[in-house]
């Protein structure tokens, strides 16, 4: 079993160090959605209180977005920085936050 193999791997590789189960560039480039981060208007203390508080910040770098930067998500839709993303895919094909497979590579074009 493929996924079993690569859980395995994943805690064999944190246990002993660096295992590498990126992506290549190329295949980040050709597989990964980005869109434009456009700030939302202010809203009320009321409202943010019901707000996901991470929404709006990248995990990975761990700041806030920007109006205008490039936002990647992932096939969980777990969004983070698109230049933060391409560099942890360049290491580990999962996602920072629920650990699934960060870009399907059963869809992916050989």
């Amino acid at each position: 079993n493929f996924q079993l193999r690569l859980q395995e791997l994943l805690a064999l590789g944190e246990r002993i160090g660096s295992v590498n189960t990126g992506l290549s560039e190329g295949t980040i480039r050709s597989q990964l959605k980005t869109r434009t981060y456009l700030s939302s208007p202010t809203i009320n203390l009321e409202e943010a209180a019901c707000m996901d508080q991470e929404a709006d910040s990248c995990i990975i770098c761990q700041d806030d977005y920007k109006s205008k930067e490039k936002i990647a998500t992932l096939d969980c839709g777990h969004e983070y920085h698109a230049v933060c993303l391409k560099k942890w895919l360049r290491l580990k094909n999962v996602c920072p936050i629920c650990k699934s497979e960060a870009l399907n590579m059963d869809r992916m074009d050989v």
